[in-house]
């Protein structure tokens, strides 16, 4: 039997022997089921929760208990076998893509969970591609072998077709004569996993007491027949990777252990030439677990074996990937610790925060395990840390310690609207500036809508709530709208804005006033264009200003029809000699940071305005090529109008497109009978609101499935859920994921 040996947490904290690993999947794959188990298995929680009773460790809100998914990554550390492993558990829910974004970008390996029954379904593609951005080695874990219409062979087959992925079964299910399943073999260990219906029907009892149940595999037996083929089977797929393995095996097989194979392949592993692949039930079968404790040692990488670019001269670099609050201790920044060593007491250990100059000496550290704190005197390289009194920090925020570094702010003259504010009162600190590490993009809200406090007395407390929700959830974005007074939220999905609502009403005690959904579009503009406004005051004529503006498209980042990501709206002071500078208004206006802060502010209304459908314009790159002035005492509020007027009519003559939020539709279809079931008429539905169809896909062998998959937009999928029902007659499910955005056809435009 198998007998493991936990190390206390505190004798694992060697920079090899750690593992920052993050669990991935579509909804209800079991992710936080498996992360319970890991903390079973290796000692650190006593029993195991369940999701569908609130009692798990990972899912810590109430609002995460109640609904039975999780919303929030969390954080979490065991040890496995003299090995820590700083786990981070995260959502599957489509509107919480960027808090799966956020967690990859500080994860060294990440465990990828699929549900047995399903394979590879929309929400997989979704991590998937998010977990490559950032090259992280894999490992697959297909969950619910239990289920009855489970299928290892079909999972591994849409592993390789959609996610175009080699795999490396480490642990197969074996079925018996009636095609149900009787256990598992470990193939690099040589041992099996043998079922216990009856024992199945009691898992609280059960996994208690199955965990030392791998067993050695006797010859001659049916096990040892799955264990045969599953090797040959190992070995030809490694030799498909692996050219140097295949021509020392083909010398000398003996000389591969299952030692030497684990090494063969660890170092395919990481060098993301294939991903080992596992099953289990984490749900029914804790011992199914064990196995991929032992890979994520085994074949993920520990934070040495990983390159990032990390300036010499940072003494300690750390990374802040994720901001919470906590009402006794303030702001809580989550952070990875990329070099050096992090400790208290020490003012020549200061941290700064490369991002903004600032320095932070009064500060405090956190060992992190969920939603609960322990505090700890010094962090090592690589691992996850919770620091307090960093009050000032965000997401994508990078603090260093360098001790030859003094703190000296210089400006810049680029005006960010994204920020509201003129750049050079956020200027970054010159000599280290460039040690900030990238940063973490949101992708483009969706939805948006209109948001009230529910009365004018809980007014500063709604916009404190705002202010701390948008520094915790970057997706999230407020808006002020100057013309019309209202103030608007916009996010990634319904359910994300329906949790904001939530969060409101529960951690603030405000019942806020949430207007209807509505799609956020945006306008481009296609061409260059040059306008120039005059204005007088209305109270005192002879203050005036004219201001010449030049716009300009930036090219998209992305190419191809559909757009993942949009440019942020800039203006530049023109520092051209044949610029035209009247009055010398050009000259002093890096002198006048409230006419900087004006134009800035009124250039804002414009762009948020678009003249096509009153949506928000980006890919656009605005240039003041000359100012003239009444004199420097004119009112700010004049400049703003100014610019903003200005703005709107070079706008109108740009050419400007509009371009709406698509979504991936993915419609799986059943068929009662036995024969296969007609898609035609889901494919017309959906053709019918506009979707363009990309595949259409028959397979028996999932049970008489039709999938189809589909890009529609976003305004065309209220009702769907309906319409999908009546035209297959209740036999149809769909997923939908964001997929960039498409132009809008003209005549459809026109129509509308």
């Amino acid at each position: 039997m198998m007998k493991h040996q936990h190390s206390p947490m505190s004798t694992a904290n060697q920079t090899g022997k750690i593992r920052n690993i993050g669990i991935i999947a579509h909804i209800d794959a079991g992710k936080t089921t498996l992360t319970e188990q890991i903390l079973f298995l290796t000692g650190t929680i006593p029993t195991i929760g369940e999701v569908d009773d609130g009692s798990t460790v990972t899912d810590f809100m109430d609002i995460e208990r109640e609904r039975g998914i999780t919303i929030q990554s969390a954080a979490v550390s065991t040890n496995w076998l003299g090995h820590r492993i700083n786990l981070i558990d995260t959502p599957g829910h489509v509107d919480f893509t960027m808090e799966v974004e956020r967690s990859l970008r500080v994860l060294d390996g990440s465990v990828t969970v699929l549900d047995a029954s399903a394979g590879v379904q929309a929400q997989t593609l979704t991590v998937w591609r998010q977990a490559r951005k950032f090259g992280l080695p894999s490992i697959f874990f297909v969950n619910k072998m239990d289920k009855p219409n489970a299928n290892f062979d079909r999972s591994l087959a849409s592993i390789e077709d959609r996610l175009n992925s080699k795999v490396l079964p480490i642990v197969v299910p074996v079925l018996n004569k009636d095609c149900k399943l009787d256990g598992f073999v470990n193939v690099l260990s040589r041992k099996y996993l043998a079922i216990d219906r009856t024992a199945q029907r009691n898992a609280d009892v059960f996994n208690r007491k199955e965990i030392d149940t791998w067993m050695e595999i006797p010859q001659n037996t049916p096990w040892d027949d799955v264990y045969a083929a599953s090797m040959e089977e190992l070995q030809i797929r490694l030799a498909d990777v692996d050219e140097v393995f295949e021509q020392e095996f083909v010398s000398n097989p003996e000389a591969f252990t299952p030692l030497r194979l684990t090494e063969v392949i660890r170092q395919n592993t990481l060098r993301r030439r294939l991903c080992p692949l596992l099953c289990g039930s984490a749900l029914h079968f804790t011992a199914s677990v064990v196995p991929l404790l032992d890979s994520v040692v085994d074949f993920l990488p520990s934070p040495l074996e990983r390159i990032y670019p990390i300036a010499d001269e940072a003494d300690v670099c750390a990374f802040v990937f994720k901001v919470r609050h906590d009402k006794k201790r303030g702001q809580l920044n989550y952070a990875r610790v990329y070099r050096g060593k992090v400790q208290l007491g020490q003012p020549s250990r200061a941290l700064v925060n490369a991002n903004t100059g600032e320095h932070q000496t009064n500060f405090q550290l956190f060992t992190p395990f969920s939603d609960l704190l322990h505090p700890i005197d010094s962090v090592e390289e690589g691992n996850i840390v919770v620091i307090t009194g960093l009050n000032n920090t965000k997401t994508g925020d990078t603090l260093v310690n360098c001790t030859h570094v003094k703190h000296s702010a210089t400006r810049t003259e680029h005006i960010d609207f994204e920020a509201f504010a003129p750049s050079n009162n956020r200027g970054l600190h010159k000599k280290i500036k460039h040690l900030a590490l990238e940063g973490i993009d949101s992708p483009p809200a969706v939805f948006s809508c209109t948001i009230e406090p529910p009365n004018l007395k809980n007014e500063r407390d709604f916009r404190a709530a705002l202010a701390q929700l948008t520094v915790e959830d970057p997706s999230i974005r407020v808006i002020e709208e100057e013309e019309t007074g209202q103030t608007i939220l916009e996010g990634m999905g319904e359910l994300h804005i329906e949790v904001m609502r939530e969060r409101l009403l529960r951690e603030f005690d405000l019942n806020a006033f949430f207007g209807p959904l509505r799609v956020n579009y945006k306008e481009i503009p296609q061409k260059r264009a040059v306008s120039t406004e005059h204005m007088e005051n209305v109270i005192d004529k002879r203050q005036w200003c004219t201001m010449k503006l030049e716009i300009e498209p930036i090219p998209f980042i992305n190419t191809g029809t559909v757009v993942h990501q949009f440019r942020k709206v800039s203006i530049d002071l023109d520092r051209e000699e044949d610029v035209e500078m009247a009055d010398q208004a050009l000259k002093d206006l890096s002198f006048h940071p409230d006419w900087l802060k004006s134009i800035n502010a009124g250039c804002s209304v414009a762009v948020h305005d678009g003249p096509i459908s009153g949506s928000p314009v980006v890919n656009l790159h605005v240039k003041l090529r000359a100012l003239s002035t009444s004199g420097h005492k004119i009112p700010v509020t004049l400049l703003n109008a100014c610019a903003s007027r200005c703005l709107s009519k070079a706008l109108e003559q740009a050419n400007l497109v509009l371009y709406e939020p698509m979504m991936l539709v993915e419609v799986v279809v059943l068929s009662e009978s036995a024969e296969m079931p007609d898609p035609d008429t889901v494919v017309r539905a959906l053709s019918e609101r506009r979707a363009t169809i990309l595949d259409v896909s028959m397979d028996g062998a999932k049970g008489r499935i039709a999938v189809v998959q589909a890009n529609i937009p976003l305004a065309e999928t209220q009702g769907l859920s309906r319409i999908l029902r009546t035209v297959s007659s209740g036999m149809a499910s769909f997923h939908l994921q964001p997929n960039g955005y498409q132009q809008v056809d003209g005549a459809f435009v026109r129509e509308n």
